[in-house]
């Protein structure tokens, strides 16, 4: 296994921890025509040396120009993963170029493996992928959730002194979002629907986990509103989402775009119920009515917040009954399973 990726922590010591050899590539996420142009026929000499059997893409800058290197060093089989469509929530000549370039990177792949249904069937509407080279493995996600991982496990003592350090009452109701926080996560959506919900429910705290964006950066008066808001927890960025999970009674994720959210089926691994917006990616990931709830605008998200903060016994009820369909859906030995026997055909041939 070899993975060429930009440089990083993460993805290094998931090499190590895999035995996989590292080879860092400068990749630009932004379009830039003589830097990509230069990293093309790089790639080309590099992939021509590592003479992989199978090729697998992972985000559409480096699909494409992957692809199209593998192309010019007449190797196959090419897979591209496609992760979401950032072209959604853009607008005019970007868009345009964006939308290009996802289309010429599933052009360019012998197959495309949505991470979800609902993402597939967008992405073939918009006419960026055809049907027949649309594979979903299993009922969709990029690598499922370790249902061992994320159980619940803290005492309730634990969980108790985990909720005061970051300043919760044991009879708070705590809704959370954990991701990057900018616009196109609809962060400002939920503050305002949840700030009109504290606005009568003084129990209700909103924990926000994670680190604020300078690209698509939320208003600034927004951000000010979330520090000095008594009832708002800015966390910043933790490794140890799990003891978030643990202390938490509700996780939205309010999306304008997602390839699929696996942050909801980590949550509802976790017993703990599910809103989201009702847009393709977020639609594979909750269960209506069993994991949590889909919703289409922010009042329907106020009701939601609403409805669980004033029956804190069905939220609890709904976090059970979504971990039961996240492990009979969503358990990563699953998604590994469906990957490997796809590799498995191309190894044959």
């Amino acid at each position: 296994m070899v993975v060429i990726s930009a440089p990083g922590k993460e993805i290094e010591q998931l090499c190590k921890d895999e035995h996989a050899t590292f080879v860092s590539f400068p990749f630009r996420r932004e379009i830039a025509p003589v830097s990509d142009l230069k990293a093309l026929f790089r790639l080309r000499k590099l992939i021509r040396q590592i003479s992989p059997t199978i090729i697998n893409t992972g985000t559409p800058k480096a699909g494409l120009l992957i692809s199209i290197a593998a192309k010019m060093a007449g190797l196959k089989p090419v897979i591209f993963t496609l992760r979401g469509l950032r072209s959604e929530t853009l607008s005019g000549l970007k868009k345009s170029l964006v939308q290009g370039m996802e289309t010429l990177t599933c052009r360019f792949a012998d197959i495309v493996i949505p991470v979800s249904p609902s993402l597939g069937a967008h992405a073939q509407k918009k006419g960026i992928v055809s049907a027949k080279k649309c594979v979903v493995l299993g009922v969709g996600s990029s690598n499922g959730v370790n249902i061992e991982k994320f159980t619940p496990s803290l005492t309730s003592d634990k969980k108790a002194k985990a909720r005061r350090a970051l300043g919760i009452n044991e009879n708070d109701f705590v809704i959370s979002y954990i991701g990057r926080i900018n616009n196109d996560k609809g962060v400002v959506e939920l503050f305002h629907a949840f700030r009109q919900l504290a606005d009568i429910e003084p129990t209700v705290k909103l924990l926000i986990v994670g680190k604020f964006e300078k690209e698509d950066a939320i208003p600034n008066e927004t951000r000010e509103a979330l520090e000095e808001h008594p009832q708002v927890i800015l966390e910043g960025y933790r490794d140890d989402i799990k003891t978030i999970y643990e202390i938490i009674d509700v996780l939205v994720l309010y999306s304008r775009r997602e390839g699929f959210g696996n942050i909801l089926i980590e949550a509802s691994s976790m017993e703990v119920p599910v809103i989201a917006s009702n847009i393709p990616g977020c639609k594979d990931a909750v269960k209506q009515g069993v994991s949590g709830y889909l919703v289409n605008n922010e009042d329907e998200l106020y009701e939601r917040l609403k409805y669980y903060s004033n029956n804190r016994g069905k939220a609890i009820e709904d976090g059970k009954t979504g971990r039961k369909w996240v492990k009979e859906n969503f358990d990563s030995s699953l998604i590994w399973n469906r990957q490997f026997e796809l590799y498995t055909k191309f190894l044959s041939r």
